[in-house]
């Protein structure tokens, strides 16, 4: 086990993640400026619009959205208070959990259902002083409440003994990551974590490895990959040019496609993943990409990088397509 640090830091300074908040957020547009091109139209709220011209793929102007990701604010441990009986009581908080987290294992599974009692605990207390970004994050998804709570180290990457789980979920030649894993979720990405800002990384991944058979480039390696090739935006996660040139600077054939039932499945059939970029809904609260891999029925087979328990789960085109803004279709 590697030696723990059991000081807690504030949310001010927790590492890498609070000075830049987001919501779910892993995606900006196609392009590292605010104007961009996209297929498909977004009716997402706290956006900024701007009408494209006309594209030579295109039969009429295409409306393309930017989501907003303003920082959210954070919250101190504790307020600073002229009372001595508030201020002893927050002392006394501060050390039950840091109690606790001194019984936190070294690491943790991301590929269950549930988060352990001991993380439940640590999460209830710690709750109202964690950025608003990971709150919305541990209310979405519970297990993930095991990567939050231990951003409450000080140092994460010293407190964690990364292992590699088995991965519960067969999806043929396609590798199932989860962004939060720990071997790369405390890696820095977009100024914050891979945990929170990797979902395009992550995806990249799985289809690379899939479609080359070269499982080398994992997540971490993406990520960092991602960084050095001008893929990550500061503050929000990957640009959506990640998908397309980037994938095609790694080898891969990748084009655009439009929201369309037929050609989504006449491409999966073809073998040709898909990978689509959602907006506000059932998967996130700003932006998030998923992988479309397979059939099942009428229905899509997923993987969600974030959310184990919606991989299990198939998703017909009516539950999808709204909450779609972007497509891409892979091949080798």
């Amino acid at each position: 086990m590697n030696n723990k640090k059991y000081l807690l830091t504030t949310v001010s300074g927790l590492a890498l993640a609070t000075s830049i908040l987001i919501i779910s957020s892993c995606s900006m547009p196609l392009t590292p400026t605010i104007h961009s091109s996209s297929r498909l139209s977004n009716s997402s709220t706290n956006t900024s619009e701007v009408t494209s011209p006309v594209s030579s793929t295109t039969t009429e102007s295409t409306t393309t959205t930017v989501t907003s990701q303003t920082a959210l604010p954070t919250k101190p441990f504790h307020e600073e208070t002229p009372s001595s009986e508030t201020t002893s009581n927050g002392a006394s908080e501060d050390t039950e959990l840091t109690d606790l987290l001194k019984d936190l294992p070294s690491s943790f599974n991301p590929y269950v259902l549930a988060p352990s009692s001991l993380t439940e605990e640590i999460y209830k207390k710690a709750y109202n002083n964690l950025p608003e970004y990971m709150q919305i994050q541990g209310d979405r998804n519970p297990v993930a409440r095991e990567y939050v709570v231990r951003t409450l180290f000080e140092n994460p990457h010293e407190a964690i003994d990364a292992q590699a789980y088995e991965n519960p979920v067969n999806a043929g030649p396609y590798p199932y990551y989860i962004q939060w894993d720990e071997r790369w979720g405390f890696d820095e990405y977009s100024g914050a974590y891979m945990a929170s800002d990797g979902c395009g990384p992550t995806v990249l991944s799985m289809i690379y490895s899939g479609l080359t058979g070269d499982k080398s480039m994992d997540p971490g390696v993406m990520g960092q990959w991602a960084k050095d090739h001008g893929y990550s935006a500061y503050g929000n996660g990957s640009y959506r040019s990640l998908m397309l040139e980037g994938a095609r600077e790694l080898g891969l054939e990748s084009s655009e496609l439009y929201l369309d039932y037929n050609a989504m499945v006449e491409a999966i059939e073809k073998g040709h993943p898909l990978i689509v970029i959602v907006g506000p809904g059932h998967f996130t609260s700003g932006g998030h990409f998923i992988i479309l891999y397979a059939m099942d029925g009428d229905n899509f087979k997923i993987l969600d990088p974030f959310n184990y328990e919606n991989t299990l789960m198939t998703w017909s085109y009516g539950d999808l397509a709204p909450q779609i803004e972007n497509i891409w279709e892979y091949s080798y």
